[in-house]
């Protein structure tokens, strides 16, 4: 750390605040303060990270026990409830939390420093924007969750779709009773199928393809294409499998967008058939690899590799229908290819 401030030109401390008078405002909220608060009281936000015992292990193995000089009070974020209760959560360090239970396993109390916050959605939204900015940044599926407990517009037109499709992410540290284990995130899907968000928002905004040539009752937009996929990847592999993996996920529901009237409700349980036929006791990961091989495996068209060897295979089967089939045109998916 630098006692020198960097900048072009010279500047000193003492004009400072001309050169950023554009961009310094009043500071927000009020400042934090340091506390020991009861553990008992210290539960952690909805949508933390999941805390292992293998990381505290390994930070106590580093330095041979615990280090007072290397101890940062835990950040709890503090607001009242709707009667007026004041509530506090954990919302950074439950590493730190569990170790300082664990090294000093008759405390009652732990050093913290405590934001005071307008409520918990405010807490969630800010711990976003915390951990985002750390060493160890939040996945996308944490952000995700964060972001719709946060109400966040956009994350929770996903967490819509995702209800719509029946999936949902999961996080190892889901905490009763809003999100049981073994259950789901975001509210409003019950489904016990999980996949990615990055890839399932890639499926939602599909659009059917230009050239398609939909029969009755097809679908037609990306989020029902998203749903058809699912449900097939279910029927499929739901047996044995749980995780909806986003790469069969999004060249399913991509395939359907070229062709929708494979997904149409007279024509879907062929083609689940022929899937389910095809794939035998493989499981989802085997036969997805080896879709993407025979499409080629383009290099950044693993989508579209997986969607055209999916139609080859489809093509060239004897038993799948022969209606259906004949609205399978590979030159479509070639074409987007190159």
């Amino acid at each position: 750390m630098s006692n020198i401030l960097i900048q072009t030109g010279t500047a000193t401390h003492a004009n400072l605040a001309n050169v950023f008078a554009a961009t310094v405002k009043q500071p927000k909220n009020t400042p934090p303060y340091y506390a020991d608060l009861p553990i008992a009281v210290l539960d952690s936000i909805l949508g933390q990270r999941a805390t292992k015992a293998k990381t505290i292990e390994k930070h106590l193995k580093a330095e041979d026990g615990f280090d007072w000089n290397l101890w940062r009070p835990i950040s709890v974020a503090k607001w009242k409830d709707e009667t007026g209760l004041e509530v506090y959560r954990r919302w950074d360090g439950d590493h730190r939390f569990h170790m300082w239970n664990i090294v000093f396993p008759n405390a009652e109390t732990i050093p913290c420093i405590v934001y005071e916050v307008a409520n918990e959605s405010v807490a969630n939204s800010l711990f976003v924007k915390i951990q985002s900015s750390r060493q160890k940044n939040l996945t996308v599926e944490e952000v995700f969750v964060n972001d719709v407990l946060a109400k966040d517009p956009s994350a929770l037109q996903t967490a819509a779709a995702m209800a719509y499709c029946d999936v949902c992410v999961q996080l190892d540290d889901a905490a009763p009773p809003q999100f049981p284990v073994g259950t789901t995130v975001p509210v409003g899907s019950k489904s016990r199928f999980t996949t990615k968000v990055r890839r399932f928002k890639d499926s939602v905004a599909l659009q059917m393809h230009s050239k398609a040539n939909p029969v009755k009752g097809s679908p037609t937009t990306g989020v029902e294409f998203t749903k058809l996929a699912a449900t097939v990847i279910r029927d499929v592999w739901g047996t044995n499998e749980t995780a909806i993996r986003p790469d069969t996920l999004y060249g399913i529901a991509l395939l359907f967008s070229y062709y929708p009237t494979l997904a149409a409700p007279q024509y879907l349980p062929d083609f689940i058939t022929f899937l389910r036929t095809f794939a035998g006791n493989r499981n989802s990961a085997t036969v997805t690899s080896g879709f993407k091989q025979t499409g080629g495996n383009v290099h950044n068209h693993e989508g579209e590799s997986i969607a055209l060897g999916l139609a080859t295979e489809l093509k060239q089967d004897v038993v799948y229908p022969a209606y259906p089939k004949k609205f399978i045109m590979i030159k479509s998916i070639k074409d987007d290819m190159k």
